[in-house]
């Protein structure tokens, strides 16, 4: 599937209840067997959440604490590398400033990453690190849209802004890994909107405006890579209904397509989310550069990419939920791109529409309240 669709996958390795001989064996048969070439290769999932902080939902053998992990992933590392040198592995790391980021414990005496880092950082290629916006029972649709670039309080969770959680990792990193700290990345390998019991929110037009805000502003940061979760997983009926969140299916989901259970629509059929994140492919490309944009309208979020092909690639979200704004291009002659494609998917939307247009015919937009506006002038 991976190779049908053109993408490059990352392979979580079973940590908790496996061994560095299986994971060994995971590379020889993907890379030297199968000859897949994946490059890319997580360690685990989670781990802070084997009871090191308390909290337990993640199957961990080994004794608690991020030491524990640190050193038995060394022995991943080496076991895997010996394989095949070529790839690249990441450890877990935690989202700063979000739960357990920060906590200690009898077997964590120093915080997780402070306890990771120093031990592997010579070792690794990425971090990979897991965000939610919010917690359940604390949804709301203006803070999870404020989210990405200012952070979110809600009476059961904290989180700071992208940026601010980006700026805090980059630093650790530059703290405990000398002249390796270039080289390690940042993969965000997990993010939606709440951060369990999915509600009503996950599978309205909210969360579509959610994913592409932070997809992008995650990018326009400098992380390597974003991935959504997920692609399927079943429906909630317990989360949060709140009739002051916006949208009629009142159940939550996580994925990006429905899997038919009871009160959902058929297999396969799109969630709102699926349409946000069909923009966002129109807005990144590989090797593309985010460049800086910004909007006089503090509810109208903007992106710029400027891509490979030397096309520009704006994205205009519009977070009001009654008003649309009149947007005028400005510091880019749109009259100079011949071809102009506009693509919107918001409230009543069934999909993605396209208009193929002129430069000079798209310097002025009107964008509806609760939408996605993306333009791509070539």
């Amino acid at each position: 599937m991976v190779h049908k669709v053109g993408a490059t996958p990352i392979i979580t390795v079973n940590y908790g209840s496996g061994t560095p001989e299986e994971a060994a064996a995971w590379v020889k048969y993907a890379n030297i067997t199968k000859h897949y070439n994946i490059q890319y290769w997580d360690i685990g999932n989670e781990l802070y959440g084997n009871g090191t902080y308390g909290a337990l939902w993640e199957t961990d053998k080994h004794a608690l604490g991020p030491e524990t992990y640190a050193k038995t992933s060394l022995q991943f590392i080496s076991a895997m590398r010996a394989v095949d040198p070529w790839i690249k592995i990441g450890l877990v790391l935690t989202a700063p400033g979000n739960w357990p980021d920060g906590q200690t414990s009898d077997s964590s005496p120093q915080p997780w990453n402070d306890t990771v880092l120093p031990l592997t950082c010579s070792s690794i290629d990425f971090a990979s690190v897991h965000w939610y916006a919010q917690g359940p029972t604390g949804e709301s649709d203006a803070g999870l849209l404020a989210a990405p670039a200012n952070g979110s309080s809600t009476s059961v969770s904290f989180t700071p802004g992208i940026p601010s959680m980006v700026s805090t990792l980059n630093s650790k990193v530059s703290q405990y890994c000398g002249k390796h700290a270039r080289a390690v990345k940042t993969m965000i390998t997990e993010t939606n909107s709440v951060s369990y019991n999915p509600g009503k929110q996950t599978t309205n037009l909210v969360n579509a405006l959610f994913l592409a805000e932070n997809y992008m502003t995650w990018l326009a940061n400098g992380v390597m890579n974003v991935d959504w979760w997920d692609v399927h997983n079943s429906a909630v009926t317990w989360g949060n209904v709140d009739p002051g969140l916006y949208g009629s299916n009142n159940y939550g989901d996580y994925g990006l397509f429905s899997v038919g259970d009871p009160g959902e629509p058929a297999a396969e059929t799109p969630f709102p989310t699926y349409y946000g994140l069909q923009i966002v492919s129109k807005i990144v490309s590989p090797n593309g550069q985010v460049v800086a944009a910004s909007s006089d309208q503090s509810l109208v979020h903007t992106f710029a990419v400027r891509q490979r092909n030397g096309s520009i690639a704006i994205l205009l979200i519009n977070t009001d939920p009654s008003v649309s704004y009149k947007v005028k291009l400005s510091g880019l002659n749109c009259s100079s791109f011949g071809q102009a494609n506009v693509y919107f998917y918001g409230q009543n939307s069934t999909a993605v529409s396209v208009a193929h247009k002129h430069g000079r015919d798209v310097s002025s937009q009107v964008i509806p309240p609760y939408s996605l506006t993306a333009i791509v002038l070539r």
